[in-house]
């Protein structure tokens, strides 16, 4: 027999069934939002679970959210990131998007800009000029 006990009153009594119930709306996953030197998600629930780091040179190293302990946002200094595995500091200028974004854990990568004199045309750009990995000892 197929259809719930409801389904099967209905009939019984010679009444339509209940229409299915509609499958939930899948929420489209949304692009990052691009910018010069970072990757934000946009999705109302999407949020990254490493921070790649895409350092000079090609290399690249990243670090797991779940261990972000600490963060400091300094005008003068930059961003530094404290991790259980350690510590990292971004240094640039207009920093505080970066720094609010890595708040909420949406930041999927940041790089050092590759041209920072062509990004830093745009007064309200984020410009990264160094990032620096300091391992816990």
């Amino acid at each position: 027999m197929n259809g719930s006990i409801s389904d099967l009153v209905r009939q019984a009594r010679g009444e339509k069934p209940s229409p299915a119930p509609a499958a939930p709306a899948k929420e489209a996953e949304e692009p990052p939002e691009e910018h010069a030197c970072y990757a934000k998600l946009r999705g109302a629930r999407q949020i990254a679970f490493m921070l790649e780091l895409r350092l000079t040179g090609g290399d690249s190293d990243s670090f797991d959210y779940g261990l972000l302990g600490r963060c400091t946002f300094n005008r003068s200094e930059g961003v530094t990131l404290f991790f259980a595995t350690g510590t990292v500091t971004i240094c640039g200028k207009n920093l505080r998007p970066l720094f609010e974004a890595i708040l909420a854990h949406r930041v999927a990568w940041v790089a050092v800009a590759e041209e920072p004199s062509a990004v830093s045309r745009d007064p309200e750009a984020t410009v990264v000029t160094t990032i620096g990995v300091d391992p816990a000892k």
